[in-house]
């Protein structure tokens, strides 16, 4: 297929299917686009149009920091080929890709078609289009990497559906909030009837478990995928079916089974691993206790931990969050320890509260479903400490 023919950036977009993505959608293809040059140091040269940065501020400056990255914006052009139209281009030693949008074309300026492609030769044709705007070195230096080789068609279609795929879950996912400005604190869905109760806390446990997945899939893009990898992707695929069974109404009741804590820790320090790096933070654990199992639903208890985990990492930096077990009256007591910013005291006996959230983008289900979880594992989750010093979440669980 050719565009050669085709006079603008933005009429890459006619290409493209007639399906409308939501600007989250837009935002999360973006961002994995780039991450993986951040994360692995990619030699790479980057182009990039983007009008309202409101959301990829971070991304955007952890490419500037990164020395093998050449970054390039064309924000500075005015002409009617752009006008509001949105670009990012990468060439890289890895892979190349390309991802263009425009949200002024819908009535719903949150809204617009896209045009994206990995490894493809069509990238050429949007250079060509931009040629006479960029110097003939950044050219020489974006052509360096350009690929020879036929646009794998099947991996795009693939690609395509999985954005098809997030863009529905993102328009499903999209309630209603109501904000409450006292404290910074938020207060989110009012609606307490059983039935919403529940999709609200399936749906936190899956926006947990899918960003595990993203950053896992992004090693992917290595040449060698190691069985770790996998395992972890296919652990967190497993718990994403049985949360979309629960949505469904097809919840079976609990699913105990012998649990070994020293596994179970193990496997929360390789899930969370890459997680821990965006924030230099780091898991280590220590097990004082001749005992070793307990009953419970693994999958559910995993994510609770993965969930306190998570939290920790989001207020601290540069810092190890600690996990200490020890046997006390033939219960496991696990107290998960970080030294980052304190919970403040008119909070703390609220933070359990479904509904309630410090977070401006937090749904306030996290900790209340942990607790309700733990609590039909006949074991217990409280907030044991939180000072100047550090901060400490306590979980019970009776040891077989």
């Amino acid at each position: 297929m050719s565009y050669v023919n085709r006079q603008t950036i933005k009429s890459l977009l006619n290409i493209a299917p007639d399906e409308i993505f939501d600007k989250k959608t837009i935002d999360y293809v973006f961002r994995s686009i780039l991450e993986p040059l951040v994360e692995e140091n990619v030699e790479s040269v980057v182009f990039l149009r983007i009008l309202n940065q409101e959301g990829l501020e971070s991304i955007i400056k952890r490419l500037e920091f990164n020395t093998n990255c050449s970054i390039h914006n064309f924000d500075y052009i005015k002409s009617n080929d752009f006008k509001t139209c949105e670009f990012v281009m990468v060439s890289s030693s890895r892979y190349n890709a390309i991802l263009v949008w425009d949200y002024s074309d819908e009535d719903d300026k949150n809204k617009s078609k896209i045009y994206v492609s990995l490894n493809s030769d069509n990238i050429n044709e949007a250079i060509k289009l931009l040629k006479n705007k960029i110097d003939d070195n950044i050219l020489e230096e974006f052509n360096k990497y350009k690929p020879e080789r036929r646009t794998n068609r099947v991996l795009n279609s693939a690609v395509l559906k999985i954005i098809k795929n997030l863009n529905e879950n993102v328009l499903e996912n999209s309630f209603n909030a109501q904000e409450i400005n006292q404290n910074n604190e938020i207060e989110v869905f009012k609606n307490k009837n059983n039935d919403d109760k529940k999709l609200r806390a399936s749906c936190h446990e899956i926006k947990n478990q899918l960003s595990i997945i993203d950053i896992y899939t992004k090693i992917l893009l290595k040449k060698n995928v190691d069985e770790k990898t996998v395992e972890i992707i296919r652990n967190a695929t497993n718990f994403i079916a049985n949360e979309i069974q629960s949505i469904r109404g097809i919840e079976k009741e609990e699913d105990f089974e012998q649990i070994s804590i020293s596994e179970i820790l193990k496997n929360l320090k390789n899930i969370t691993e890459e997680i821990l790096k965006e924030n230099h933070n780091k898991l280590i654990y220590k097990i004082d206790s001749k005992k070793d199992y307990f009953y419970a639903n693994k999958e559910k208890f995993l994510g609770i931990l993965i969930n306190i985990v998570k939290n920790a990492n989001e207020s601290t930096k540069n810092d190890e969050i600690v996990i200490n077990v020890v046997e006390e009256n033939n219960l496991c007591t696990i107290i998960i320890e970080n030294h980052g910013e304190k919970i403040k005291e008119e909070i703390k006996d609220k933070i359990f509260n479904e509904g309630f959230s410090t977070k401006n983008n937090g749904w306030g289900v996290g900790l209340s479903i942990c607790k309700k979880n733990i609590e039909k594992q006949f074991g217990t989750l409280e907030l044991a400490k939180s000072d100047e010093t550090s901060t400490q979440f306590k979980i019970t669980i009776p040891f077989i």
